[in-house]
């Protein structure tokens, strides 16, 4: 579990949250409700593909997409990212084992409140994208139920 004693606040899919505020009408992962500065932890062993943050400035105005993520690729084909943090303790090639402390939840990106949005990627499909206006790039790719490999 990559937050312990979570709580689910938004699940996976076309959500009525997600219909409402995202473009894409869909939301790719689970938010864990997390107090800021509450521990991340790897789901699996892996390899960090991404450490970054996309947004521009800490006004509500300069946060996009995932603000401080981390994406590790596992050697199941999967991928798995951890968003909004505050703070990540990994960088990009570092290898992580499952149950490592790689960060800590936050409110960064574009998010209504502290929680760690929780996704898993197939891997393979996965590639990264500039998306104007936020900063650095955003994993995008083919997203799987997160629910299917937590252990609630």
């Amino acid at each position: 579990m990559p937050v312990r004693h979570a709580r689910i606040s938004q699940k996976y899919g076309a959500t009525r949250f997600a219909r409402r505020a995202y473009r894409t009408k869909f939301h790719n992962g689970v938010d864990l409700a997390a107090s800021i500065g509450t521990p991340v932890f790897a789901a699996d062993d892996g390899i960090v593909l991404a450490a970054d943050n996309n947004d521009r400035s800490r006004s509500r105005w300069g946060r996009y997409q995932y603000g401080k993520y981390i994406l590790i690729q596992h050697d199941n084909n999967l991928a798995t990212l951890y968003a909004h943090l505050s703070r990540q303790l990994v960088k990009k090639g570092d290898e992580v084992k499952r149950g490592q402390l790689i960060g800590y939840s936050g409110n960064t990106g574009y998010s209504t409140g502290a929680h760690l949005h929780f996704g898993v990627y197939w891997a393979p499909s996965v590639i990264f994208k500039k998306i104007p206006p936020a900063r650095g790039l955003v994993p995008v790719g083919v997203t799987v139920n997160p629910l299917d490999y937590l252990p609630l």
